[in-house]
């Protein structure tokens, strides 16, 4: 009498395995069509296009952190300042040339941080959790000290310190980011501005809030 049920197991067991194997070849079949549709179509492929490497995304990154940071900290210069002077156009002609030079200088070397953050990323998450905030700091203090320069002597040791602090904090936050939403080392546009500009206002708002 025990031979009938473990027959019908059996049977059982068989067309499982049968319909497990139909909804692999199914979603095989809807993988490959997917991909074949996303590399055929024009929008699609205009997206993908439009990643770029690592060491442009830190340029970009760079550029990002040297601009809205550094023109948080002229805003609120002039803010404590009081009311603006036609005769102080010159104090406002050199913050502009501080935050023009502090982004060039970030947008310069981000191809030389990325390839420090690549040999950091390549000895471990230990090594990567203590190297690249120094990374950071290191980039920060050479970009803030490149902006300050244009603000005599004291305007390049409070950029660099400044610069330091800010880009010990960023460069982690944007690596953990790149790393989130890259593929084989590029990411794209869409996904890189966000995080730029998003880093970047967030450290002003915080150096605002000071």
């Amino acid at each position: 009498m025990s031979i009938v049920p473990a027959a019908r197991f059996d049977l059982e067991l068989m067309e499982v395995e049968q319909r497990l194997e139909i909804l692999r070849a199914e979603t095989e079949r809807l993988r490959t069509n997917l991909t074949e549709h996303n590399e055929m179509d024009p929008d699609k492929a205009g997206v993908m296009s439009r990643r770029v490497d690592s060491a442009k995304a830190h340029k970009v990154f760079g550029l990002s952190l040297g601009l809205v940071p550094t023109t948080a900290v002229f805003a609120k210069f002039f803010n404590l300042g009081g009311s603006f002077r036609l005769e102080d156009s010159w104090i406002l002609f050199l913050a502009a040339l501080a935050v023009a030079g502090t982004s060039w200088a970030g947008w310069r070397s981000g191809g030389i941080v990325s390839r420090w953050v690549a040999k950091a990323g390549d000895s471990g998450i230990s090594t990567i959790i203590l190297t690249i905030p120094l990374i950071g700091a290191l980039w920060g203090l050479a970009a803030g000290a490149a902006g300050g320069a244009f603000m005599f002597v004291f305007g390049a040791i409070f950029g660099a310190m400044i610069g330091a602090g800010v880009g010990a904090v960023a460069l982690p936050a944007f690596t953990f980011f790149h790393q989130l939403f890259s593929r084989e080392g590029n990411i794209e546009v869409r996904h890189l501005l966000p995080i730029s500009v998003g880093i970047s206002s967030f450290v002003a708002a915080f150096v605002l809030g000071l």
